[in-house]
């Protein structure tokens, strides 16, 4: 999940956040990169989940089923919202929790 959002964040470095909306390249990159932060959340255990339940668990796992499911009527600006604001928060959760697990997992 870590390396994925920081994928997502190198994916739209630079852009502005029109930039952004005009690049069809840069768009799929970034649902890619989301899709996978979700699908890897889902498949984190319900144990993991509740010792940590500040990290958004359900809010990241609903964006990837919503971007995969609903593609027609993605929202450009959460997107580029999730990778530039919300991702930032995730990333730094996840962070201290894979500090407090032997490695490699």
């Amino acid at each position: 999940m870590i390396d994925a959002i920081a994928k997502a964040r190198i994916s739209v470095a630079g852009l502005t956040k029109e930039a952004f909306f005009e690049n069809d390249d840069k768009k799929a990159a970034a649902e890619r990169y989301i899709m996978i932060v979700g699908e890897a959340a889902s498949r984190l255990s319900d144990e993991i989940k509740s010792k940590y339940p500040n990290v958004p668990w359900r809010e990241t796992c609903d964006m990837r089923n919503f971007i995969a499911h609903e593609y027609m009527k993605v929202d450009y600006s959460l997107v580029w919202d999730a990778i530039n604001r919300d991702f930032l928060e995730l990333e730094r959760c996840l962070i201290e929790i894979k500090s407090s697990y032997p490695w490699p997992l």
